[in-house]
């Protein structure tokens, strides 16, 4: 339980770290962030599917031109379920 409190420190160490660092760059903060990859979901994040999710719709048209030249055009997510995701 320790380890468990110690790495959640760490992170709000992180986080804050990084938001200060990118409000004086101009860039925008944690809370505005625009995805620029696409986040895999994690076990032990309880946000992790959600920042997926966020990263797959930002990033929609990206990820359906590379399923569609990797072949896997079968994976590609259709308008209505795209729209779906966009509204939670």
């Amino acid at each position: 339980m320790a380890q468990a409190s110690n790495l959640l420190d760490l992170d709000d160490q992180y986080s804050a770290t990084l938001s200060d660092l990118e409000d004086c760059d101009g860039e925008p903060s944690v809370g505005d962030h625009a995805h620029k990859s696409l986040k895999a979901a994690c076990v032990a994040r309880w946000n992790s599917t959600l920042e997926m999710l966020q990263s797959v719709t930002q990033l929609e048209r990206e990820v359906q031109t590379t399923l569609k030249q990797i072949g896997h055009l079968d994976l590609c997510l259709h308008e209505d379920e795209l729209d779906f995701l966009k509204l939670s």
